[in-house]
């Protein structure tokens, strides 16, 4: 059964970082190892250092246990074209920057290529997507950085290596967990 994913990804919902830097830094410090394909890589050696774990004993498998087992921790590269919005079940809505009230009742009713998103609530205009709050749920980019087999809320990243990423595209970054996701 799978846990869900850690997804690190740029504020900047249309920024693709230059793809070669990326993979070398995560690799420099310590946070892949080995690849298992040209966007998946096994954790590194600094991996359960540049993130927190929640709870007293968190289960995190390192490695697989078979040649067809994908229910392990691993971290891999999510690109599309355009801003793509990845959330869960369970997730609610992004929110407003004004009133703090979800922009939309459900995500079927929110569409991330509008270009300009109008609170159900207080009518404030939002013309970027990087200006509403988005939750630790849901998230949208072209460029997700996904650590497969955490469980949502079971880590985080520390700051180290968001400043890492931060330094390589000139952009905040943030994270979110995703369980169950919608496609």
């Amino acid at each position: 059964m799978k846990k869900g994913s850690l997804l690190l990804h740029p504020l900047e919902t249309e920024l693709l970082p230059d793809l070669e830097t990326l993979y070398a830094t995560l690799h420099r410090i310590g946070f892949t190892g080995d690849a298992i394909d040209e966007q998946s890589w096994m954790v590194g050696e600094q991996f359960l250092q540049l993130l927190t774990f929640m709870g007293c004993s968190p289960h995190i498998r390192l490695e697989p246990d078979s040649e067809d087992d994908h229910d392990y921790c691993h971290i891999s590269l999510r690109q599309a074209e355009a801003p793509q919005l990845l959330y869960s079940n369970h997730s609610r809505p992004c929110r407003c920057r004004s009133c703090g009230k979800p922009v939309v009742q459900t995500w079927k009713e929110f569409d991330a290529g509008a270009g300009i998103w109008r609170c159900r609530h207080c009518a404030t205009l939002h013309k970027r997507l990087e200006e509403l709050r988005w939750r630790n749920d849901s998230g949208v980019a072209v460029c997700f950085v996904e650590i497969h087999s955490i469980y949502p809320g079971e880590a985080q990243p520390v700051d180290s290596l968001i400043k890492q990423l931060e330094k390589i595209t000139s952009s905040a970054w943030r994270y979110f967990h995703l369980h169950d996701q919608v496609l």
